[in-house]
């Protein structure tokens, strides 16, 4: 027996079954009548909107079963169902009551419409999920990287970063960042100190510049 799923209303499926003799031999379905049965009602079963394809694609023994679920208000939301053969033979041998397949219409747990209807009471997991998918702009919704924005760094990006010059010894990797072009901008240096400047000319950091006496410079840390 399969199990084909929670299905959308008016959904069409197909599926595949077999049928042997006793050695495995593959072997046809002699005069078989399929038909659906609903939830666990036990004079409603119907065989509109299926077809029974015998022997399929011209293979004894293999055969194809079609539902057109939209053939019939029989198959409603909200019901269970079995696919039965209800006449046949194989090798001579009754089949009827044989239950080759199950499905329901919508009548299954959906997560995700569990987690957002109903759920909007703060600190719910309903209303945790909605305002991640409300943040990162999908709501659900898949949508293509390359229709996204403000998810990637244009060619421009660094531009809209705010910096300012430190006027002091920096705390922030930006704030070193801008010291670091202020180093090589707006710096002096004397035998014994490299004072670091802002645009404007005034002292930023000061770094003490000691000579061992044999040509090797040491520089300390800027303060």
């Amino acid at each position: 027996m399969k199990y084909l799923g929670n299905l959308t209303e008016d959904q069409i499926i197909d599926f595949k079954f077999s049928t042997h003799k006793a050695d495995g031999t593959p072997i046809t379905l002699a005069n078989g009548v399929v038909k659906v049965y609903k939830d666990n009602a036990t004079d409603t079963e119907i065989n509109t909107g299926v077809t029974l394809s015998v022997d399929f694609d011209g293979v004894t023994g293999l055969h194809n079963v079609n539902i057109d679920t939209s053939a019939a208000a029989f198959y409603a939301v909200a019901s269970d169902y079995n696919v039965v053969i209800t006449v046949g033979t194989v090798d001579g041998v009754s089949v009827v009551g044989t239950v080759l397949a199950t499905f329901s219409i919508e009548n299954r747990l959906n997560v995700l419409d569990e987690l957002t209807a109903g759920h909007a009471v703060a600190g719910s997991a309903g209303k945790a999920l909605t305002d991640i998918l409300a943040d990162t702009g999908t709501d659900g919704v898949v949508v293509a990287t390359a229709s996204k924005t403000g998810y990637g760094l244009a060619a421009d990006g660094l531009d809209s970063i705010t910096v300012t010059e430190p006027t002091g010894k920096p705390t922030t990797f930006r704030g070193w960042l801008m010291w670091l072009v202020q180093r090589f901008r707006r710096a002096s240096k004397t035998p014994t100190t490299i004072l670091v400047k802002t645009e404007a000319g005034a002292t930023v950091t000061t770094q003490t510049v000691t000579d061992d006496g044999a040509g090797t410079e040491t520089l300390g840390p800027p303060t």
